[in-house]
């Protein structure tokens, strides 16, 4: 696997976003699991279609830094968000998710689906997974072992489709990332 434009450096407290690995999101192959995507690669993004990915982050989190529990996971349980399994997210990662109901994402942003006009079409909210602690049986969970946690950047910021149902939103590329030896 050749991953350019990568960082191995343990994670700064501040960084608090990104998927976990084993999360699998949707690129021009289908299903890929986050930490098999290169720079240049193109994922599957809900607003936009397919997107390359301009940049790869790569941290590592471990029992020392989720020590004081703001780095600690958070498991959502499935079918809390319509997620088809259990998830595992860092508290800072935005999600993007389609709503039966406002309540659903009480601390989410709504706004309407593009796909207004279909039958049944939800309303779309964005939200800070931390917002969801305590609700719907989601809580945190320690980190045990080494995890590895992968941010895709892009031009712009875009939500990328992930094989469990919901969308994680991927930040843009601001030159933060050094290159790899």
């Amino acid at each position: 696997m050749n991953i350019n434009n990568d960082m191995t450096s343990p994670t700064p407290p501040a960084v608090m976003g990104g998927l976990v690995q084993g999360t699998r999101v949707a690129g021009k192959n289908g299903w890929q699991a986050v930490e098999t995507i290169a720079t240049g690669d193109v994922v599957l993004t809900a607003d936009k279609g397919m997107q390359i990915v301009t940049a790869v982050q790569r941290r590592f989190l471990s029992m020392d830094d989720s020590s004081v529990g703001r780095h600690w996971l958070l498991h959502i349980p499935a079918g809390a968000l319509g997620n088809q399994q259990d998830m595992r997210v860092l508290p800072d990662q935005m999600l993007h998710s389609e709503a039966e109901t406002e309540t659903e994402t009480e601390a989410g942003t709504e706004t309407e689906t593009a796909s207004g006009a279909e039958a049944g079409a939800g309303r779309l909210s964005s939200f800070t997974a931390a917002t969801l602690e305590g609700t719907s049986g989601i809580y945190r969970m320690p980190v045990t072992g080494g995890l590895e946690v992968i941010t895709l950047c892009f031009a712009q910021p875009h939500p990328v489709y992930s094989a469990l149902g919901v969308c994680f939103i991927c930040p843009a590329h601001r030159g933060q990332v050094s290159e790899a030896a």
